[in-house]
């Protein structure tokens, strides 16, 4: 849903786009309070709550997503570590995942990729995933092309996969790489100028 808000040209909106999307906007969320209100397991995968309610009125346990105390483990592993070494250049996967099933009793990482290349890879680490994505967002607004609506909407969908999945789909980096590739080739400015120079 961000994604696709990104992929608008909203200064070429007019009066009856903006009521449109008002509109459909105004359905998604009507429903998503409904469902929210409404639905057990629904509330319960938002909010992280651990049990709730069947049909039948048994307890179900869903042990909520937890990224949350994922999150909080990987950041107190790497300030509690009290090692230089481990600050600067991280812990590896393994005593990640270690201390998140201590803790939660899960073998799983921390389900955020800053987090993850911080607690494995240290702050040179998260350092050097955040130049990654700085620089490719440079790289998409610098150019201009018909492709440039795309590459943003889809980079932004993979911003939030990284935030709370800690990687991208195969097929979601396929595509954004492909809209990156023409996104480039094709830059307007460049054809002009060969047009410009014949």
């Amino acid at each position: 849903l961000v994604s696709i808000l990104f992929y608008f040209d909203w200064s070429n909106m007019k009066l009856k786009h903006v009521k449109n999307v008002v509109i459909v906007l105004s359905i998604i969320s009507v429903g998503l309070v409904v469902l929210y209100n409404t639905n057990d397991a629904f509330y319960a995968r938002l909010t992280g709550r651990n049990v709730y309610s069947g049909k039948g009125g048994e307890k179900i346990d869903v042990n909520g997503s937890c990224r949350t105390d994922f999150w909080v483990n990987a950041a107190k592993g790497l300030w509690n570590s009290n090692n230089a070494y481990y600050f600067l250049f991280g812990r590896g996967m393994t005593m990640v995942v270690e201390e998140n099933y201590r803790t939660t009793g899960m073998k799983v990482f921390s389900h955020n990729q800053f987090m993850d290349s911080l607690a494995q890879n240290g702050i040179f680490g998260l350092s050097l995933l955040l130049a990654y994505y700085f620089t490719l967002f440079g790289f998409i607004r610098k150019k201009k092309s018909k492709y440039g609506r795309l590459c943003i909407s889809l980079y932004m969908a993979s911003i939030i996969f990284a935030f709370f999945q800690s990687e991208i789909y195969f097929f979601h980096a396929f595509i954004l790489s492909l809209a990156v590739a023409l996104h480039g080739l094709s830059d307007e400015s460049k054809c002009k100028k060969l047009l410009l120079d014949k």
